[in-house]
C-alpha cells in the first residue's frame, strides 16, 4: 500500500493540465516573464515532486545555458535542485528594470493609434498586456 503522500502527489500529476507546457528558449525579458507566470500556474504550484518540477523545468527550457540548468539534477535534494534552477533562470533573465524598459520600448515604438480607432486601440491593449 501506498503511503497518503505518495497517493496525493500521483492524484495531482495526473490532474495536470494536458495542454502544452510552456517553452522558453533564452530570449527577451518579456518573454521569460510570460514563461515564468505560466510555468508557475501549471507547475510550480503543483503539489507534485520537486524532481518532477526540476524535469519538467529542464524539458521546457531550450536555451543556451541548459548545460548550466542541467547541473542542478546532480543536487541531492530535489527541492534544493528545483530552487536552484528557478533562482539560475531569475537571475540570467528577470532583471526587472530590463522588463521594464522592454515594455515602454514597445510603448514608445509602437504604431500611433487614434483615440477613434476601436481595433487598433484593442490590438495596444493586448500587445501591453501583462499577466
Amino acid at each position: 500500500m501506498l503511503p497518503i503522500q505518495r497517493l496525493e502527489e500521483l492524484m495531482a500529476i495526473m490532474k495536470l493540465p494536458q495542454r502544452p507546457m510552456p517553452k522558453f528558449s533564452g530570449g527577451t525579458c518579456i518573454e521569460y516573464w510570460e514563461f515564468k507566470h505560466a510555468f508557475q500556474r501549471h507547475i510550480g504550484e503543483a503539489p507534485i515532486p520537486y524532481a518532477l518540477k526540476l524535469e519538467t523545468l529542464l524539458s521546457a527550457y531550450t536555451g543556451r545555458a541548459k548545460k548550466s540548468l542541467r547541473a542542478c539534477l546532480q543536487i541531492e535534494d530535489p527541492r534544493a535542485g528545483y530552487k536552484q534552477a528557478v533562482a539560475f533562470l531569475e537571475e540570467r533573465y528577470g532583471n526587472k528594470q530590463a522588463y521594464v524598459q522592454e515594455l515602454i520600448g514597445m510603448v514608445v515604438r509602437g504604431l500611433a493609434v487614434r483615440t477613434d480607432d476601436i481595433k487598433g486601440l484593442e490590438e495596444l491593449a493586448d500587445d501591453l498586456e501583462i499577466e
